[in-house]
């Protein structure tokens, strides 16, 4: 198959999908299908690309570094030494995950999350249910986090209901106004709250060295290790709290100046920061005066630290936390706002949330995520035992849903070899098992190894089943492409198509490689590109092209 650059299809067929069919099929060419003429949409968009590596580092600074601050520290109470091990198992698999998808985005850059690779390599079902999956994580997330938020402004000063409403409520509009309005400003802002919550990360890290100890590590416990292995395996996903939301960074792709290189390299470099702002907080505060059963039991693991630096209370203490925890709720924000509109381009979730200021901020997407998020709030409220299952909810579809990029990750290099990749991940496809692995255990502990029973996955599989319901006899007729997957994705979309036609026209009775590559060749051979101004004359319209790719699928 030969795939031409838009350049070399003439001033009427940039930017569009063509579908032309042949005329009519002669006697003697019984055999040969029509003929479907592809081009990859490359029609021009009005962006505005602000940010450089500097700015998308910030980013994922400012997205993930609040995880250090809250809920990790549960894990202490299983060991030490669970928390070490686990740490790196976590740490390694996030590392493995990222250099894998920044190969995979250097050379397929798709601003939609993982289900638009999900989509193309294993199909238009399963990337709909991980594209709703890592939606549900981002959102939950915002959640915890918001919560966490005014409960820790709450420690310092006593609030009434109203009170705690109005704050949090006045967090959801500061956020939304921030996104929809900011503009420049939005980047601004951000690389000021990566900065400035790194710079207090390090002001703990070293601030707090002097009160530090070896000796305090396992000074309530004498055994590092408690629980045995199911112990372990409860542990396991705690580290995530260092690094969840890194992969994010790619819905930054739009805004950014040349995000084929700028993206892979900041995320590589975020989770170089990230790992080491992580293992230091970790033997930090775990060899503080306190030890680590009674800094199990905190909710907010900083605080004492924070206290010993400032010489102030353990209350007074949470006004260092508030910058990096608003900034975490801030930037998952924006990733899941970039995620619904992606979705709703795509036909996958009703298309009030592409609905674009002039600026192309996806404001709807913005308000209704703010809405729904602060609707699980009000939920954690009323049931506080709630909030617990929600951060299971989320760290569960999070982890399904970094499975499902390693494993297509493998599926793109080994069938897709020629893919062009500005980014090379030097642990390949074996590093891509490695991810699958620590990710699949981690959804397992999720699933069947809490202390608080077996309460995400049924919650996730009913979501699913919702999402089922309204998937085939709503989404499956009207889905497309989106204009970014045409630009970026569609390729491997037409090869599952050669590569599933090859196995439907292999015909039955003969065997061996012979049979197999007829079939191949006679898969590829009506896919053929002739991007000449006559044929130009039968475009269609995305939604019909995408209905008959959609239709020529088993």
């Amino acid at each position: 198959m030969e795939i031409r650059s838009p350049e070399t299809a003439g001033p009427d067929c940039r930017g569009h999908l063509i579908l032309i069919k042949s005329k009519r099929i002669q006697p003697e060419q019984k055999n040969t299908s029509s003929v479907i003429t592809t081009q990859i949409a490359n029609e021009p968009r009005i962006l505005n690309r602000e940010c450089g590596l500097f700015e998308v580092w910030a980013l994922g600074i400012v997205i993930v570094v609040g995880g250090d601050f809250f809920s990790w520290n549960e894990g202490l109470s299983y060991g030490f030494g669970s928390v070490l091990i686990s740490t790196f198992l976590i740490g390694t698999g996030y590392a493995a995950l990222v250099l894998c998808t920044s190969e995979t985005f250097s050379g397929l850059p798709f601003s939609g999350g993982a289900y638009g690779v999900v989509r193309c390599t294993f199909g238009f079902f399963p990337g709909f249910l991980i594209g709703c999956s890592e939606a549900i994580e981002y959102i939950a997330y915002v959640s915890i986090a918001a919560f966490s938020l005014v409960s820790l402004i709450g420690m310092m000063v006593t609030l009434d209901a109203v009170t705690f409403h109005l704050l949090l409520l006045s967090f959801y509009v500061v956020t939304a106004l921030i996104h929809i309005f900011g503009n420049i400003f939005f980047w601004k802002f951000t690389t000021f709250l990566g900065v400035l919550t790194l710079l207090i990360v390090l002001i703990y890290c070293f601030g707090t060295l002097k009160w530090t100890s070896v000796k305090h590590i396992g000074v309530v416990n004498t055994q590092w290790f408690v629980g045995g292995a199911r112990g372990f395996f409860s542990c396991l996903p705690f580290p995530s709290w260092y690094f969840i939301g890194v992969e994010a960074l790619t819905f930054s792709s739009e805004l950014t100046k040349s995000p084929k290189k700028n993206i892979p390299r900041a995320a590589v470099a975020c989770l170089i920061t990230l790992a080491f702002t992580g293992v230091f907080v970790l033997f930090v505060a775990s060899s503080a005066p306190q030890g680590e059963e009674q800094l199990s039991q905190q909710g907010y693991p900083l605080n004492t630290g924070f206290s010993l630096i400032a010489g102030c209370s353990y209350q007074i203490a949470s006004i260092f936390s508030i910058p990096a925890i608003f900034a975490t709720a801030f930037g998952f924000v924006f990733a899941y706002s970039r995620l619904l509109c992606g979705l709703s381009e795509s036909g996958l979730v009703p298309s009030i949330f592409s609905w674009k200021s002039s600026t192309g901020t996806p404001y709807a997407a913005i308000i209704i995520g703010c809405l729904v998020s602060y609707a699980i709030c009000l939920l954690i409220v009323v049931f506080p035992k709630t909030k617990k299952c929600i951060a299971q909810l989320c760290f569960l579809s999070g982890f399904i849903t970094y499975a499902c990029q390693s494993a297509a990750y493998i599926w793109i290099k080994k069938n897709f070899r020629t893919i062009d990749c500005t980014f090379k991940s030097p642990l390949g496809i074996y590093g891509a098992f490695y991810s699958f692995t620590i990710f699949l255990l981690a959804a397992v502990s999720v699933s069947f190894f809490q202390s608080d029973g077996v309460v995400a996955l049924p919650c996730l599989l009913v979501i699913w089943v919702l999402f089922s319901l309204y998937y085939f006899p709503v989404v499956k007729k009207k889905q497309r492409l989106s204009p970014e997957e045409q630009k970026s994705v569609f390729v491997v979309h037409t090869i599952r198509f050669n590569y599933k036609r090859s196995r439907r026209n292999t015909r039955p009775g003969k065997k061996g490689w012979i049979s197999g590559t007829t079939a191949l060749i006679r898969s590829v051979r009506p896919i053929t590109c002739h991007f000449s101004k006559k044929e130009c004359s039968g475009t269609v319209s995305r939604e019909s092209s995408f209905k008959i790719f959609n239709r020529s699928l088993p």
